[in-house]
């Protein structure tokens, strides 16, 4: 995946949506099932995806509803994510939180795999500071 540094300011129970590419570098067809953490105080979810996008005029025309879909060798797609921020999210230490990896599950030879896939794409959320009192 690769993509831009983007810095978000958000408040506590915000959503917002983010785009990523994503490349098989490999010599394999895979099949890309799910993308995006879940469980913290920011989760992330694959929501639209452009499995052609220079047959189909890239971003923002071609995008359909996210379904799992094949990535043969060299091809590329266009992924579009959902980030929500909990109501209770705090940012530790500078003032914001950030990632720049994606947890990616997919098939390869019909066996299923999780990964971890760095974007290229930091997302910095700032915002949801702590103050003394706490968040």
């Amino acid at each position: 995946m690769s993509g831009l540094i983007n810095t978000v300011k958000v408040g506590k129970g915000t959503t917002f949506t983010y785009q990523v590419s994503i490349r098989n570098d490999g010599p394999i067809p895979v099949t890309i099932k799910d993308i995006g953490m879940r469980g913290a105080a920011v989760t992330t979810r694959v929501v639209a995806v452009n499995s052609h996008p220079y047959e189909n005029g890239g971003p923002p025309r071609g995008f359909m509803p996210f379904a799992a879909f094949r990535l043969d060798p060299a091809q590329e797609a266009f992924i579009e994510m959902e980030a929500d921020v909990a109501a209770n999210a705090c940012v530790e230490g500078p003032g914001y939180t950030s990632w720049f990896q994606e947890p990616i599950t997919y098939t390869i030879f019909g066996i299923t795999r999780h990964s971890l896939v760095e974007t290229g794409t930091e997302i910095r959320i700032e915002g949801a500071r702590r103050t003394a009192s706490g968040c």
